[in-house]
């Protein structure tokens, strides 16, 4: 009849009128999504006109939004020697693969380079082949890294200073303690040769805690060999009663 027709035609009219309205409240929704996206997102002609980008992309490049679609990707964002082979890179992709991630600089409005991280899918649409793009700003990771470059090189500067300080205090010590040894010795025999043998003990144990305290500072004097990689290990017989009784009269 003619009144179900007319609730026909009705419910049609509000049917698409409800899919339109969820469309468009999709549409909302992922343009949403991308405005408030904390990695920039973008999308491009490989030609490099913009077509769109969220806030976050627009923010690394220190542009507003809604400048985003009158800029050329090649001309105002990509640092002038990258555009060669980036876009040659780009062009032989085909609709499906991927670009990146690969580490660049962009163009800050303001004329500074910013370090980015950059990933990008090519979409073809109507013919045209596009570059939806994920960028990340990297520059507090990229301090993070020189930072640390910076503090290795003031360790290795200070460990150095450390290595050249000890080698010049053995030096320094090892003038006097060569003469302990050397007079150690030189009593060892004016003893011999009188009646206080007694005594003889006591200045044995003086030049032996004195040939050990030179083998501390020759140990010491190692440390800037092992460093320069110039360190060289020989083998030689020892006494080894006589090194443990020197050891326990040094610990006595």
């Amino acid at each position: 009849s003619h009144l179900d027709e007319l609730e026909y035609l009705v419910n049609s009219i509000d049917y698409l009128r409800q899919s339109h309205q969820n469309i468009r409240n999709r549409e909302q929704k992922a343009q949403h999504l991308l405005s408030t996206a904390l990695i920039g997102l973008g999308l491009w002609r490989i030609d490099g006109d913009f077509v769109t980008a969220n806030l976050a992309y627009a923010q690394i490049v220190g542009r507003k939004e809604d400048e985003m679609p009158s800029l050329n990707y090649w001309d105002d964002i990509v640092v002038e020697e990258d555009v060669a082979a980036e876009k040659q890179q780009l062009t032989v992709l085909k609709a499906g693969e991927r670009y990146g991630p690969v580490e660049k600089e962009y163009r800050h409005k303001d004329g500074y380079y910013v370090p980015v991280r950059l990933s990008a899918l090519i979409v073809e649409k109507e013919g045209e082949h596009y570059a939806w793009s994920y960028v990340e700003n990297i520059s507090s990771q990229k301090w993070v890294i020189m930072e640390l470059q910076q503090a290795k090189q003031k360790a290795d500067e200070s460990n150095l200073a450390k290595s050249q300080f000890l080698a010049n205090m053995s030096h320094e010590l090892r003038t006097p303690m060569n003469t302990i040894v050397g007079y150690t010795e030189m009593l060892e025999d004016e003893i011999k040769e009188c009646d206080r043998i007694h005594l003889l003990q006591d200045v044995k144990s003086v030049h032996a805690a004195a040939k050990h305290l030179l083998g501390l500072i020759d140990g010491i004097l190692d440390i800037s060999k092992i460093e320069a990689g110039k360190m060289e290990l020989y083998t030689e017989r020892f006494d080894l009663k006589a090194m443990i009784q020197h050891t326990i009269t040094t610990i006595q």
